[in-house]
């Protein structure tokens, strides 16, 4: 079996496989990737590889979400007041 991993980052040896776990463990930004990996922290060359990994798990997270939400055409909007509970006898 050849594994073929494409590093993302060269001058930190990082490869796809690094940046697709951090962000399937809740990296969500260029930020966490740089904290957690040091993508971007050098020549920063990788930036633009790494928000593509970050882009593309956004859109596979959201686009199931969208779907299971109902439609909300007919919202009701209910105005609380902030005067103390009553008690109901």
């Amino acid at each position: 079996m050849i594994i073929i991993l494409m590093y993302i980052c060269i001058c930190n040896a990082v490869n796809e496989q690094q940046v697709q776990e951090a962000i399937a463990h809740g990296a969500r930004n260029l930020h966490d990737l740089r904290a957690e990996l040091g993508v971007g922290n050098c020549c920063g060359r990788c930036a633009r590889s790494a928000r593509d990994y970050l882009a593309a798990r956004t859109a596979q997270v959201q686009t199931p979400i969208a779907a299971a939400l109902p439609d909300l055409g007919a919202l009701k909007v209910v105005e609380l007041s902030r005067s103390p509970a009553q008690r109901v006898a």
